[in-house]
């Protein structure tokens, strides 16, 4: 495994709080959007940073930890999707839909879980690992790997968010938003950060920061250029998102060994820990938080204001409790077994 990074961990903590700002629902979420889609992007940065060049036993654990994630997390969802199926009375239309030749089609190719649509990132991820390992038996150059890397990325434009300016017509974010045009040019992006040491990067940090919310600005610009021509695509990726990502991440790169001890290294300990477990988790939370908004006229006032905190808040303190809970499973069952 190779060396954890604070600045690197934390950011994993912060794109979590980000994917859930994306989901949840609030007062100005298009304008916090801007900045917070470059949170899967990064995401994917981290993965490939500390996957690709570590040792062959440490990748193979991190597939198999991940195969299981996917398969429990999509288990986890077809009894939550049942039960709320049976709820509303739409058993025949669950097991139509879910489990069609088509649902398992766009499941196994393009990473789309019937069950939970959130969940396409951890296949998606999946691939992207199971690929880079086959893949790392072959040196690849970077004369090579850089011009495929934006090919992908702009088959992402192509398919996605230009696709209406290009084609004259939108497509199914599915063929842009997986494994290969979203996923595997950002994971080797971050294998890219890896040979490249903190203080290499040149760019200052103002620099970095400014260029963060030049990105950020020139994101809404897209977005707002696009729409007054009339010309835009079904998904929220851009190409100043790209941009941003990479600033976001090279700014945590760049400032590897910045507060050792502070709350950069409180963030990353959440975000080693408790990441993944928010991304599956806050879609459960933002369900249970829409039922009572309905229902409820001051839930829907708070939350109007404070949904991500509230649904972060939560999914963190679930979290905490579940690992908690399992740490004292196995070591009791470990007093047992000696």
């Amino acid at each position: 495994m190779s060396k954890r990074i604070n600045s690197i961990d934390a950011l994993r903590i912060i794109a979590a709080f980000f994917i859930i700002c994306i989901h949840a629902s609030y007062f100005g979420k298009e304008y916090v959007c801007y900045f917070a889609k470059c949170a899967v992007p990064v995401f994917f940065m981290i993965s490939g940073y500390f996957f690709i060049g570590s040792k062959k036993e440490s990748q193979l654990r991190s597939i198999k930890k991940i195969f299981i994630l996917v398969v429990l997390t999509n288990i986890l969802f077809i009894f939550f999707k049942y039960g709320f199926s049976v709820f509303k009375h739409t058993t025949d239309e669950f097991f139509t839909k879910s489990f069609s030749l088509d649902a398992l089609f766009n499941f196994f190719v393009l990473n789309e879980s019937p069950f939970g649509l959130h969940l396409w990132f951890l296949s998606a991820l999946l691939y992207c690992m199971i690929i880079a390992f086959f893949l790392s038996k072959i040196k690849i150059n970077k004369k090579i790997l850089i011009p495929v890397i934006c090919l992908l990325l702009l088959g992402d434009l192509c398919l996605g968010k230009y696709s209406v300016v290009l084609f004259g017509r939108t497509f199914s974010p599915l063929y842009a938003r997986n494994f290969l045009f979203l996923g595997l040019p950002n994971f080797y992006i971050g294998s890219l950060f890896k040979e490249v040491s903190p203080d290499r990067i040149k760019i200052g940090n103002p620099a970095l920061v400014g260029l963060i919310a030049l990105f950020t600005a020139t994101t809404a610009a897209e977005k707002y250029i696009l729409a007054a021509l009339d010309m835009s695509g079904v998904r929220e990726h851009y190409i100043s998102t790209t941009l941003l990502s990479l600033a976001v991440f090279a700014l945590a790169v760049k400032n590897a060994d910045y507060d050792k001890k502070g709350v950069v290294s409180f963030l990353a300990n959440w975000g080693r820990k408790y990441s993944l477990f928010i991304y599956v988790f806050h879609i459960l939370v933002y369900f249970v938080l829409k039922v009572m908004r309905s229902s409820i006229g001051i839930v829907n006032t708070i939350c109007n204001y404070t949904e991500p905190f509230i649904i972060f808040a939560i999914s963190l303190l679930a979290a905490v409790i579940y690992y908690k809970l399992k740490d004292l499973v196995i070591v009791k069952f470990s007093k047992k077994v000696n």
